[in-house]
């Protein structure tokens, strides 16, 4: 019963649920969040940018103008994540979480998904309030890019989210 408490713990740690008062996003601030992300936390974990060494997935920024996004997630490289921070694969999402809580960031270890999650200031300004965003440690950027993906709502690409793909 244990095991299934704890699952079910990790399930409510989804969309924005992990971080303590994290708001969600409006889409027009998922890209300004990501660039603050990438201009200020990924020089010190390790990592370039998008598309080199991570890839916003799911369905932030790709929802219609009216809708939120409880998080972002970010898929990023855990080699380059392992190596600049000096340790094995296998504890690069522990150094990762004590690296962002150095930096002053709340997180949320979830090590079954090999994920932190960090309260960020969203566009990179705390008036906007925090939003959660998710960490995704992974081997493979293209990979998680495919089992992630959501199709882009703004331009109807589909009228199914990407979670669906797999019921059956």
């Amino acid at each position: 019963m244990k095991r299934y408490v704890k699952l079910f713990e990790q399930f409510i740690y989804e969309s924005g649920n992990a971080i303590e008062n994290a708001v969600p996003f409006q889409q027009d601030q998922v890209g300004p969040t990501v660039d603050w992300i990438v201009a200020n936390t990924f020089p010190s974990i390790g990592l370039v940018g998008i598309d080199d060494d991570a890839a916003v997935i799911g369905s932030a920024g790709k929802k219609l103008p009216e809708q939120t996004s409880g998080d972002i997630d970010i898929a990023v490289s855990a080699d380059k994540i392992a190596g600049a921070l000096g340790v094995s694969l296998d504890k690069a999402v522990f150094e990762l979480d004590k690296k962002l809580k150095s930096m002053g960031y709340s997180t949320k270890l979830v090590p079954g998904f090999t994920q932190v999650s960090i309260g960020a200031p969203i566009g990179g300004d705390p008036k906007n309030g925090i939003g959660q965003v998710d960490f995704m440690l992974t081997n493979d950027l293209d990979w998680s890019r495919f089992i992630y993906h959501s199709p882009d709502f703004r331009i109807a690409e589909s009228q199914y989210k990407g979670a669906y793909r797999d019921w059956e």
